[in-house]
């Protein structure tokens, strides 16, 4: 069986908060040292991905190591825009599922109560056989 390759870029960022520690204001700048892709095998990857989160770099530098997709077409978000749309059409899928789910949860109450109808209805006329009959008694 041949070994799994990963495609890997390492970026350097930097975390910055106020100091007051107050994370909300908590902000990561993007060094421009991304390093060009470079195919690596497991063992590799391993080593580099243990000692990444050990690592401590100077100047609040921080190392993350990025995989590139083995089918980069099927990673659809490329650019901004696309985000973007992607995050539009997302929303409209979620509002739709949410009509959907609201349509499915009153149709079954509308089918609930036309049985309760139906129930009272013959409840109704075996009451009114009996009632009828007692009175031609």
């Amino acid at each position: 069986m041949e070994e799994r390759k990963h495609k890997i870029a390492i970026v350097l960022f930097k975390n910055s908060y106020n100091d007051c520690g107050d994370y909300s204001d908590f902000k990561t700048t993007v060094a421009s040292s991304i390093t060009e892709w470079t195919e690596i095998d497991e063992k590799t990857y391993q080593e580099l991905w243990e000692a990444h989160t050990r690592m401590r770099l100077p100047n609040n530098m921080t190392a993350m190591i990025i995989e590139k997709p083995e089918n980069e077409e099927s990673f659809i978000i490329k650019t901004v825009e696309d985000y973007h749309t992607f995050l539009n059409k997302e929303k409209e899928r979620l509002n739709k599922l949410k009509k959907d789910a609201n349509k499915k949860k009153n149709e079954k109450v509308k089918k609930r109560k036309e049985k309760e109808v139906e129930k009272r209805k013959a409840i109704y006329e075996e009451l009114k056989a009996e009632f009828d009959s007692s009175l031609k008694a």
